[in-house]
C-alpha cells in the first residue's frame, strides 16, 4: 500500500508529538503526584507532631497538678472536680473509660476517653497514680480541644486524639465526639493496626471521617501517654496540584498535537509540492522532453537542493542535446570545420569525443574519396586517349573491311556469273546429249 510523503510526515509529526506529550505528561504527572503526596505527608506529620507535643506538655502539667490536688466536689483552679477513682459514682465511665482508669500506674498520667457526668455533659478525665490511689480530675472538653486547631486548618481536614486501642478521646469539635466511639467504627482498622508497628506514618484510606471520601491519614503515637494523634486530610484536596498539573499537561499535549499537526500539514504540503513537481518533470524528462522549463524553489532546505539539481540536469541535457544537434546539422550541411560550443563534463565527455571522432573519420573518408576521385580522373584521361586511338584504328580497319567487303561482293558476283554460265553449259550439254 502506497503512502504519500505528506501522509508520512503528518503521521510522524502526530506520533512524535503524541509520544513526546505522553512522556512529558507522564513525567509531570508522576512528579506532581509524588510531590502532592509528599506535601500531604509533610503537612500531616507537622500537624500531628505539633498537636502531640502540645498535648504531651499539657497532660504532664495536669499530672503535676493532680499529684498535689485534694479531692473536692467543687474542684480547684484547674479542675472542675477532683476525686479518687472508685469513691465517686456520679459518672458514666463507659467501657473505654473504665479500662483506661483501671490501668493507671503510680506516677503515670492518663487521659481518658470522653465520659458523661451527672449533668449529662461530655467531659474529659485526667487520672494520676498516687500512693493513696488513682486521683481523677474533671476538665471541660473545650479545655483540651483548643489544642486540636492545628488538625483543622481548612474545611477539608479534621483530626482525632485516640488511645492506642483506637477509642476517640478528642475530636476537632464537641459535636463530633461521642463516648465509647472508636475509629475502628469509622473504618480505620488498618490505621489502628499500624500503631503497633511504628510511631509515625501515613496511609491513604477510604473511610467515614470525611463522609466516606478518600483521605490521607497521618498519625503519631505517644506510647508514654497512651494515645495517638490522627490527622485526616481530603485526598482530592491534596491532589489539587496534581489534578491542575494533569489538566495543564493534557491541554499542553493536545495543543502540541494540534500545533505539530498544523506545522506538519504546512511543511508536508511544501515538501509534497516540491516532490510532486520534481516527479512530474522527471517523468517528462524520461519521455525525452528537455525543453519544458523547470525552476528550482528557494526554500533554503533539501528540497531546494533537489529542485536545483533537477534544474541543472535539465539545463545540462538540453545544452548537450542542442549542441549535438547543432554539430550534426553542420556536418550534414558539409561544414566539417564546425566546433562544439559546450563544455562536457563527467561521462558526457565521451559524447564530445565521439563527435570529434565522427568528424575526423568523415574528413579522412572524404579525403580518401577525393584521392580515389583523382585516380579515377587520371584513369578516365587514359581511357579517353585509348578510346581515341581505338577509334582511329577502328576507322582504318573499317575502311579496310569495307574494301574487303567490296572485293568479296565482286567475287560473289563473279561466282554467281560463273554459276549461271555453268548452268547454261550444263543445259546445253544435256540438250546435245538428248539430240545425239
Amino acid at each position: 500500500m502506497r503512502t504519500t510523503i505528506r501522509g508520512r510526515i503528518l503521521r510522524v509529526a502526530c506520533i512524535g508529538s503524541i509520544l513526546t506529550g505522553v512522556i512529558l505528561t507522564s513525567v509531570a504527572l508522576i512528579g506532581s503526584f509524588m510531590l502532592s503526596e509528599s506535601d500531604g505527608q509533610r503537612l500531616g506529620e507537622h500537624a500531628v507532631s505539633s498537636c502531640a507535643a502540645n498535648l504531651s506538655d499539657e497532660i504532664a502539667y495536669l499530672g503535676e497538678c493532680l499529684a498535689e490536688a485534694e479531692p473536692s466536689a467543687d474542684g480547684d483552679l484547674t479542675f472542675d472536680r477532683v476525686f479518687i477513682y472508685g469513691q465517686d459514682h456520679s459518672y458514666d465511665f463507659g467501657s473505654a473509660g473504665k479500662a483506661a482508669l483501671a490501668q493507671v500506674e503510680k506516677d503515670q498520667t492518663v487521659l481518658t476517653p470522653p465520659v458523661t457526668n451527672e449533668a449529662g455533659d461530655v467531659v474529659l478525665l485526667v487520672a494520676y497514680g498516687r500512693n493513696d490511689g488513682t486521683i481523677v480530675g474533671e476538665i471541660s472538653y473545650d479545655y483540651l480541644s483548643s489544642y486540636m486547631g492545628v488538625l483543622n486548618q481548612t474545611q477539608y481536614d479534621t483530626g482525632y486524639v485516640v488511645d492506642l486501642q483506637g477509642n476517640i478521646m478528642l475530636g476537632v469539635s464537641y459535636e463530633g465526639t461521642k463516648p465509647d466511639t472508636s475509629v475502628i467504627d469509622l473504618g480505620l482498622t488498618d490505621l489502628v493496626s499500624a500503631f503497633e508497628s511504628e510511631d509515625m506514618g501515613s496511609m491513604v484510606l477510604k473511610a467515614t471521617p470525611l463522609d466516606g471520601v478518600k483521605a490521607m491519614y497521618t498519625y503519631k503515637t505517644v506510647p508514654s501517654d497512651g494515645y495517638a494523634v490522627i490527622y485526616v486530610n481530603d485526598y482530592n484536596n491534596l491532589m489539587t496540584y496534581f489534578y491542575t498539573v494533569a489538566a495543564i499537561m493534557v491541554a499542553v499535549m493536545i495543543a502540541s498535537i494540534i500545533v505539530n499537526a498544523t506545522a506538519g500539514i504546512k511543511v508536508s504540503a511544501k515538501i509534497s509540492k516540491t516532490v510532486t513537481d520534481t516527479t512530474e518533470r522527471l517523468k517528462l524528462l524520461s519521455e525525452g522532453d528537455v525543453t519544458t522549463p523547470f525552476e528550482a524553489n528557494n526554500r533554503g532546505d533539501e528540497t531546494q537542493l533537489l529542485s536545483e539539481a533537477l534544474e541543472s540536469t535539465i539545463h545540462s541535457l538540453s545544452s548537450y542535446i542542442g549542441d549535438i544537434g547543432y554539430v550534426l546539422a553542420e556536418i550534414g550541411n558539409g561544414n566539417l570545420s564546425v566546433r562544439s560550443n559546450e563544455v562536457y563534463v563527467g561521462d558526457f565527455v565521451a559524447i564530445k569525443e565521439s563527435l570529434r571522432n565522427i568528424k575526423r573519420q568523415l574528413i579522412a573518408t572524404i579525403g580518401e574519396i577525393n584521392s580515389a576521385g583523382g585516380e579515377v580522373l587520371r584513369g578516365s584521361d587514359l581511357l579517353s586517349s585509348s578510346s581515341q586511338d581505338l577509334a582511329t584504328n577502328s576507322s582504318r580497319e573499317a575502311a579496310s573491311i569495307e574494301e574487303i567487303n567490296s572485293m568479296t561482293a565482286d567475287i560473289i558476283n563473279q561466282v554467281n556469273m560463273t554459276t549461271e554460265k555453268t548452268q547454261k553449259a550444263v543445259q546445253l550439254l544435256d540438250a546435245v546429249v538428248k539430240n545425239t
